[in-house]
């Protein structure tokens, strides 16, 4: 049987270039996400989709939000040492834990 999910994407800047991170919503809560990295470094793109799944597997099973949060926003990648752009993150795992900290963790009811 196929799944239907609510989601939405957001595009945010890091050193390696756009990071595209996709919240699925399950029966009104966070249940999944989806990475995806706008370069061709397929050892790269293939590293964030397993951190993805990791998450989404935490949110299955009722991992504390903090719990994730907290470990990903301090991660910074070599290429963050240099003078970055205002308005980009650190690091895709800093990204990563930023917006799951301000996203919703459940719809709201309509």
């Amino acid at each position: 049987m196929d799944e239907t999910f609510d989601s939405m994407t957001y595009a945010v800047k890091t050193p390696c270039n756009t990071l595209f991170i996709t919240a699925c919503y399950k029966d009104g809560k966070l249940n999944r996400t989806f990475l995806d990295l706008s370069n061709n470094n397929s050892c790269q793109r293939c590293l964030l989709q397993t951190i993805s799944r990791l998450v989404s597997l935490c949110l299955q099973y009722g991992i504390p939000k903090s719990k994730l949060t907290d470990e990903m926003i301090n991660m910074r990648c070599n290429t963050a040492q240099t003078i970055l752009p205002k308005g980009t993150y650190m690091s895709c795992p800093h990204a990563f834990g930023m917006l799951l900290k301000k996203i919703k963790w459940e719809m709201e009811e309509e």
